[in-house]
């Protein structure tokens, strides 16, 4: 099977790309190593996408997955635009329109993503929306394929209005379902850290993973979850910390490890910072108090050395 990248696909140095191709016949099965939206400016054929068979038409967009096996076939003749987009060209020029980093979170990082895998991974304009799609991604074509001065932030902003159409596109009854999920894709991010919060994460890798800038992940997070990223994370690994704490086979300097702390000096300030006592009196205090010992609570093997400060950033 061929896997293109980037450069097959004529990408530029910034992560982007975009041509308008026209086929008729078969076109091979291939995977690629970045992100693509196909739209399809005329013409009708039968897309496949991961073995399953769509009949598109103009109006129609595919969202096609890093590494999701695809072909066309199309024996009258099919014109379509390929759009295609590296992670660092998402996170950095992209997310920080609010909307769009709602959007591309969607498709890249939740439940949307995965119904767009299994189910239909089609949208369809009609009408209005429709030539103005036209319009907007033959724009985005003229000034890749001109590059002039600034060419790099117009592009992003007709971009801003491709996906902010596909947004549009959500809110039909057709999709209705869809559009619920751009939040809670924030619920699986903070899944992600509570597994992960004994590694090495930082507000910045989670928000890469997630497509996000740093500054607008930030915001993000804290109107979700009323804190910061660096709370929150504090807050994960002092639950773990009094979790192994109740378990007497775990010693001070297990936990300390276990919940990203190398230096165990750091693990006790933040600690009585947090309950106001050391990991110790903690302990007594519990033992004292006749609470039952916790003995199924294990150190985890988190496979990573921990982080120095334990803070996470």
């Amino acid at each position: 099977m061929i896997n293109y990248s980037p450069k097959d696909a004529s990408m530029d140095e910034n992560g982007f790309g975009i041509f308008i191709n026209e086929t008729g016949g078969e076109e091979p099965v291939h995977t690629h190593s970045f992100i693509e939206f196909v739209y399809l400016l005329g013409g009708r054929g039968t897309q496949t996408i991961g073995g399953r068979s769509f009949e598109v038409t103009k109006g129609d967009l595919l969202f096609i997955d890093r590494g999701r096996s695809h072909c066309f076939s199309a024996p009258e003749g099919m014109t379509y635009v390929n759009i295609a987009l590296e992670p660092t060209f998402i996170s950095r020029d992209l997310s920080n329109f609010a909307d769009t980093g709602d959007i591309l979170s969607v498709f890249l990082y939740g439940d949307v993503r995965r119904k767009l895998q299994i189910d239909r991974p089609l949208f369809r304009f009609h009408g209005p929306d429709l030539l103005e799609m036209d319009r907007v991604v033959t724009a985005m074509n003229e000034e890749f394929r001109a590059r002039r001065p600034g060419y790099e932030k117009i592009i992003a902003s007709y971009l801003n209005i491709f996906f902010l159409m596909i947004l549009r596109a959500l809110q039909t009854v057709e999709n209705d379902g869809l559009l619920g999920s751009i939040r809670t894709s924030m619920t699986e991010i903070a899944d992600y850290i509570g597994r992960n919060s004994a590694s090495r994460i930082s507000l910045e890798e989670i928000a890469a993973k997630c497509f996000y800038s740093p500054a607008y992940f930030s915001r993000l997070f804290k109107q979700q979850f009323g804190v910061n990223f660096t709370a929150y994370l504090q807050e994960k690994r002092m639950d773990t910390a009094v979790r192994l704490l109740s378990n007497p086979a775990c010693s001070i300097g297990e936990v300390s490890a276990a919940v990203g702390y190398s230096d165990r000096k750091d693990f006790y300030r933040a600690f009585k910072k947090a309950f106001g006592t050391t990991p110790n009196e903690f302990r007594k205090a519990r033992k004292s108090a006749g609470a039952e010992p916790e003995h199924e609570s294990k150190v985890p093997d988190t496979g990573q050395a921990p982080n120095p400060d334990g803070t996470g950033e």
